[in-house]
């Protein structure tokens, strides 16, 4: 599924295993069912887009290699993960979603146990930050594990600039993995404020 925003003010409500913008997909790790999805918004305003069980913006549950793509003038005000989801990126278990942010304004929280912007549980992420006003936020009531602003489990975080907001819950960094899980990150630019927890740094390993 393609799907390109240009324009209008846009709110969106997944249902199930479906995400908030994004393929709606079945609850099934048969590959013949899942859906990928690739998302280009340039320009518009999204109000709010919330995934139940599913990223506010990424595929749903086991969902398939997916891409995010933000840029412009794009404003989007609220984007939430639903249960172990990304706010912005992948689903539970699903496979490897791509963001790539290189403008806009962006708030995003992600659901329990998943990364505001990254990846959602058992699942893998790469977030890419060239320019764009970010503010991303792990789940304060995340149960079982950590909950990342910006990377989450197994993600690979690249920050050459923009200006960004990160904070991570419970075993979560503001900026990288979550519960012990690897990530990667590489920053070469941008003003950057980043909140860990007691458990976990501002930047770094969760």
């Amino acid at each position: 599924t393609e799907i390109n925003i240009s324009g209008g003010t846009i709110t969106g409500h997944g249902a199930y295993t479906a995400a908030g913008i994004a393929a709606a997909v079945s609850d099934t790790k048969d590959d013949s069912k899942k859906g990928d999805c690739h998302h280009h918004i340039t320009d518009g305003t999204i109000e709010k887009a919330e995934g139940k069980t599913a990223g506010g913006i990424g595929p749903g549950y086991y969902g398939r290699s997916s891409t995010v793509n933000i840029s412009g003038n794009a404003e989007l005000k609220d984007v939430r993960g639903g249960n172990l989801a990304a706010g912005i990126g992948s689903g539970y278990d699903s496979d490897k979603v791509d963001v790539v942010i290189d403008g806009g304004t962006i708030n995003a929280t992600g659901g329990d146990s998943a990364a505001g912007i990254g990846s959602g549980l058992n699942s893998r992420s790469s977030v890419t930050i060239k320019s764009g006003t970010v503010n991303a936020k792990g789940n304060q009531h995340s149960n079982n594990f950590g909950s990342s602003g910006i990377g989450g489990s197994y993600a690979d975080v690249t920050i050459s600039g923009g200006t960004i907001t990160a904070t991570g819950m419970d075993t979560g960094a503001g900026i990288g993995g979550s519960d012990n899980n690897s990530s990667s990150i590489t920053i070469t630019g941008g003003t950057i404020t980043a909140t860990g927890t007691s458990d976990a740094p501002a930047i770094g390993g969760g």
